[in-house]
């Protein structure tokens, strides 16, 4: 289940992930409890993944709230939640709550001594975010962003953060804009 999951995420495919999601969630809910911790916060991102690509905003909120109220600092998909939520945020235009998630992700990832450059790039743009004042200015952000990720993403370790979410794919998109998933789709 969790290897098609993240395949249909991976592939751009997020109607199929929530379709799976769907046909499995008896499955999934009666399996939970045999889950390891890793297990159960993977699945929940990835299904907080494929809401967001959907548009389900709600949902995809809903799920990471999920994950982070289970505390395992030890995972790192539950990083990743923590990021995930800022495009959230930033999707809904919830920029003041952004601002706090920015905060608070940072004094998580310096807590635990592991930040991947393209997330402290990640943080500093959504940091800047807020005080953007017209479509130019953050247009201006996003291109250096795209400028950054690109050469970022040439050093093999910080592409990691490619299979938890296709930021690159987010960032065309933006600048374009088109759908999220239909760049994703569009690149595999």
């Amino acid at each position: 289940y969790l290897f098609s999951l993240i395949r249909f995420c991976r592939q751009g495919r997020f109607e199929d992930a929530k379709r799976l999601q769907k046909e499995q969630h008896k499955n999934i809910v009666q399996l939970e409890a045999s889950f390891t911790m890793k297990g159960k916060i993977t699945i929940a991102y990835f299904h907080a993944y494929a809401h967001f690509a959907n548009h389900d905003y709600r949902k995809a909120l809903q799920l990471i709230q999920k994950i982070q109220s289970e505390v395992n600092d030890e995972v790192e998909e539950y990083s990743f939640s923590k990021l995930l939520l800022m495009f959230i945020q930033y999707e809904l235009g919830n920029l003041e709550l952004l601002s706090y998630q920015v905060r608070s992700a940072q004094r998580f990832m310096e807590k635990q001594g592991r930040m991947y450059t393209c997330e402290k790039a990640l943080l500093g743009f959504f940091k800047s975010v807020e005080s953007a004042t017209n479509k130019t200015e953050l247009r201006k952000r996003l291109l250096g962003l795209k400028e950054q990720m690109t050469r970022l993403f040439k050093v093999p370790h910080e592409r990691g953060f490619l299979f938890f979410f296709d930021v690159e794919a987010w960032v065309d998109a933006q600048l374009a804009g088109k759908d999220f998933a239909e760049v994703v789709a569009a690149k595999s």
